[in-house]
């Protein structure tokens, strides 16, 4: 189901692309979800339970959430909600590095109430992988929350379901959204290697030159179109301004073997290792 089926407000900032993921975290509510809601009678209910959840989480000033957190949440009756969606940055996994690395998917149970996951849930949950698998370039990874990160979730009953693999219920075939999300604007740039560094002077600010302008294409493919948009609105123009140094910067920011030594931060000149390292990215 999509935002716009189910009633999303919109996200607070700019959600951050993300290329691609090593696979998917599955989550619980970690609170008391009512059992009812599991009731045939009581699936009308799941869309409000949805809407709470992300007014719950943009409500929250301590995480300062833009949106909900997860990428997708699956109700006990098997719908799948599309939260944030795929290509984007999920807030649920514990920590910047950590949600880089997976989607996120949420199950409709909690620590009271209902649980233990429906069978149309774990059908659920597995569509929303595959989805994130087929759409956003997920890798083949299963993991509970707890994995890597101190937490319960997502309980014992749904993590003892992720640790044999998240199988499919018997029964239970794929279920392709009759209006799947749709896929974000693709990055636009060059994915192909910028090849070898130009050498000195190395690229920085103030320059005007192709090398400039290749460095701003990968960087744009890099970072995903909504990000590159955001740091450099005026594209790969091949001159090297302070939008260009944002970009780098940004890049960088987790790399800091590519900083000067002392500094918190890139510099924003593009030296060899740091064209290396926007090389790969």
């Amino acid at each position: 189901m999509t935002r716009a089926q189910w009633g999303a407000k919109p996200s607070k900032y700019k959600l951050v692309w993300v290329t691609r993921t090593k696979g998917v975290k599955v989550h619980y509510e970690g609170a008391h979800v009512p059992e009812s809601l599991a009731n045939p009678d009581q699936h009308s209910k799941c869309d409000d339970h949805m809407r709470a959840l992300q007014a719950s989480h943009m409500a929250n000033t301590e995480q300062n959430y833009s949106d909900i957190a997860y990428n997708f949440a699956v109700c006990p009756h098997g719908t799948v909600y599309e939260g944030r969606g795929v290509h984007y940055l999920t807030g649920a996994n514990g920590s910047q590095s950590l949600n880089y690395a997976h989607y996120s998917v949420l199950g409709f149970v909690g620590n009271k109430g209902l649980v233990t996951p429906t069978p149309a849930m774990l059908g659920g949950i597995r569509d929303a992988i595959e989805l994130c698998r087929s759409k956003g370039a997920a890798a083949d990874e299963i993991l509970g929350h707890r994995d890597g990160y101190n937490t319960t979730c997502p309980g014992e009953p749904l993590y003892l379901w992720v640790k044999k693999g998240a199988p499919r219920p018997s029964g239970n075939k794929p279920t392709p959204p009759k209006n799947p999300p749709a896929t974000p604007d693709k990055p636009v740039g060059v994915r192909g290697s910028l090849g070898a560094w130009p050498g000195n002077p190395p690229v920085q600010y103030g320059r005007t030159n192709g090398h400039v302008q290749k460095l701003q294409l990968r960087l744009r493919a890099a970072l995903g179109i909504t990000q590159a948009r955001r740091l450099n609105p005026n594209g790969a123009t091949g001159y090297y301004g302070n939008e260009t140094k944002a970009m780098v910067k940004y890049a960088l920011r987790d790399h800091p073997e590519t900083w000067d030594k002392g500094e918190t931060s890139h510099d924003g000149v593009v030296g060899s290792k740091s064209w290396s390292v926007i090389d790969k990215l």
